[in-house]
């Protein structure tokens, strides 16, 4: 019942935040959403996700400073603003490759970055690599083909929005479990 409950708030500490940025980066075409934007989305996600780690400060801040130069990075360097992006193609399968091809590059960027950072505080940290290009191809691969299919019965681009979303919620709840597994582990309660 705690892990239930736990994914349920860490989903929706994710979701939400995702729609919060909302407010500061546009969701558009890979090549339109601009770094600055996909950075302090990023930061705006990591620091409700923080909210987690609250009884371990430093592990917290370092959480936030991970996702922050993650996102920067796996902008820079071409893969674009993950989960603020919508895949610009109308073909469904080609939605679903580009989905899995680009979300878990994603996932392998911000995960790597982030377990550069956390390694010390966890044992089998590495895991969080795997976790988190899994979770990313699963969920920008589902979430653009949700959201295609929606903008094609709506017409409207909400719900290509809805499909991020649904990618966002998606990541959130498939990287829940890892998450709930550190916070039974002892060293990242304690502060160092």
């Amino acid at each position: 019942m705690q892990l239930i409950l736990f994914i349920f708030l860490w989903t929706a500490l994710t979701g939400g935040s995702f729609v919060l940025s909302l407010m500061l980066v546009e969701i558009g075409y890979q090549q339109d959403v601009e770094i600055l934007g996909a950075v302090f989305g990023g930061l705006i996600i990591a620091s409700a996700q923080a909210m987690i780690f609250r009884k371990s400060i430093l592990f917290a801040s370092l959480w936030v400073l991970s996702s922050f130069v993650a996102w920067g990075i796996i902008s820079v360097i071409g893969i674009g603003a993950l989960g603020w992006f919508v895949i610009n193609t109308s073909n469904i399968y080609s939605r679903i490759i580009y989905g899995l091809i680009l979300g878990g590059l994603g996932g392998l960027g911000v995960g790597s970055v982030q377990w550069l950072l956390i390694r010390q505080y966890l044992p089998s940290a590495w895991r969080w690599i795997l976790i988190s290009c899994i979770s990313w191809a699963t969920g920008f691969a589902t979430g653009s083909s949700l959201g295609l299919i929606l903008y094609r019965f709506t017409q409207l681009f909400v719900g290509e929005v809805i499909g991020l979303a649904l990618t966002w919620i998606i990541v959130g709840a498939l990287s829940a479990i890892e998450i709930y597994r550190w916070l039974n582990l002892k060293s990242i309660l304690n502060e160092n």
